[in-house]
C-alpha cells in the first residue's frame, strides 16, 4: 500500500494504467528489499502472538467441534488469505485515495 501510495503520487497514474505496472515493480522491490531486512523483526512478533492464534485455535474447536487441525486450517484460511486480503484491499483503496489516483484507470 505504501508502494502503491508513492508510486501514484509521483506518477499521478495508477499501477493499473497501460505501461505502468514495471515501473511500479520497481518502487515495490524497494520495500521487498526493506522487509527483508527487518524480517528478524518480523519473527519476534510472529512467535510473540503465537499465544493469540493458539487462543484463536482453541475458541474454534469449541465453537465449530472441529479436530485441532481443522482448527487451525480455518484459522490460517481466515487469518492469513481473507484478512491480508481485506487488509491489502483496504491499503490499496486508502493510498488510492490519498493520493487522488483511481484505481483503475480511466479511459
Amino acid at each position: 500500500s505504501i508502494a502503491w501510495y508513492i508510486f501514484c503520487k509521483r506518477t499521478l497514474l495508477s499501477p493499473l494504467a497501460p505501461g505502468q505496472w514495471p515501473k511500479f515493480l520497481a518502487v515495490y522491490s524497494g520495500f521487498w528489499v526493506f522487509n527483508n531486512i527487518v524480517r528478524p523483526i518480523r519473527f519476534g512478533l510472529s512467535v510473540a502472538i503465537s499465544t493469540q492464534f493458539d487462543k484463536i485455535v482453541l475458541w474454534i474447536q469449541e465453537k465449530a467441534r472441529v479436530n485441532r487441525s481443522v482448527a487451525i486450517g480455518l484459522t490460517v484460511f481466515f487469518a492469513n488469505i481473507v484478512g491480508t486480503t481485506v487488509l491489502m484491499c483496504l491499503g490499496i483503496s486508502m493510498a488510492a485515495s490519498l493520493a487522488g489516483v483511481p484505481i483503475r484507470p480511466v479511459k
